[in-house]
């Protein structure tokens, strides 16, 4: 399963799970104790769902600037932080670990207290080639 390691065995973004064997996700999810997984995409997962505590699906897509649920988008960021520091493990996934799932992963380190920019370059360094919709980058880029 390709995922990408963003804060020390707490906080992960991934690519669809949906074809990954079951044998090798419920192995991932245990080895790092996945509580909470989000998905960033259209198509969830069912199998997902039955082996994690919580599953959180967020509207949001990399084709059109960000929709009116930006409230939504914050509040599960809020949720995922508070899951950080409870030291129950986040999993964000979308189609690629391109855009969407490094987008929530952004927001959940600035609701930890991080700066935008800082975020961004961080999450640029940990996940190569991710944050390239300018839309995404632009919301954040303006938060600061």
């Amino acid at each position: 399963m390709e995922t990408y390691e963003i804060l020390d065995k707490l906080l992960f973004i991934g690519g669809q799970p949906r074809n990954v064997p079951k044998e090798e996700k419920e192995e991932w999810f245990q080895t790092f104790r996945i509580h909470t997984v989000v998905q960033a995409t259209r198509r969830g997962d069912p199998e997902t769902r039955q082996m994690v505590a919580e599953y959180i699906k967020v509207d949001l897509l990399d084709t059109r600037p960000l929709p009116e649920n930006k409230n939504q988008i914050w509040a599960i960021a809020k949720v995922l932080t508070h899951r950080l520091e409870a030291k129950a493990p986040v999993f964000i996934f979308c189609s690629a670990a391109k855009n969407r799932a490094p987008f929530m992963a952004c927001l959940t380190l600035i609701c930890k207290g991080w700066r935008p920019r800082e975020a961004i370059a961080y999450l640029r360094q940990r996940r190569p080639g991710c944050l390239q919709f300018q839309p995404f980058v632009d919301y954040l880029e303006g938060l600061e």
